[in-house]
Order: structure tokens, then sequence, then C-alpha cells
């Protein structure tokens, strides 16, 4: 029981990592309310954000590409 718990931690945060380096490049930027660029330090402070936010953050992301287009 205690092995599944872990193995979902673990998938969960995997899958976060994997997301939070692209949305850290390109997403957070477009999510900004204002068009502002990002330094280096604010793309660096926004991954263990989302790390932890990722499926929220995903779905933000997809509709703002939607209301780009």
């Amino acid at each position: 029981m205690i092995a599944a718990l872990y193995i979902a931690i673990a998938a969960y945060l995997s899958a976060g990592f994997i997301f939070a380096l692209p949305f850290a490049l390109a997403g957070a930027q477009r999510l900004l309310r204002e068009p502002a660029p990002m330094t280096f330090g604010a793309r660096l402070a926004v991954i263990p954000g989302a790390i932890m936010l990722w499926p929220w953050l995903l779905k933000r992301w997809l509709s703002s590409a939607k209301d780009q287009h």
C-alpha cells in the first residue's frame, strides 16, 4: 500500500518535472496578464511551482493557446 503511494507520488512529480521545463521556457510568459520579458531567474523560480501545479497550469496553458488562434 505504501509502495503504491510512493510510486504515485513519484509519477506525479516526474510528470511535473517533464512539464515544468518547457513551461518555464515558453508557457509561463504566455500566462502573464501583461506581456513582459521573463528573466532567467524568474524562469528558475517558476519551476518548483510548475512541478507541483502542473495539471492546472497545463489546462491554463492549453486554453491560452486556443484563445490566441
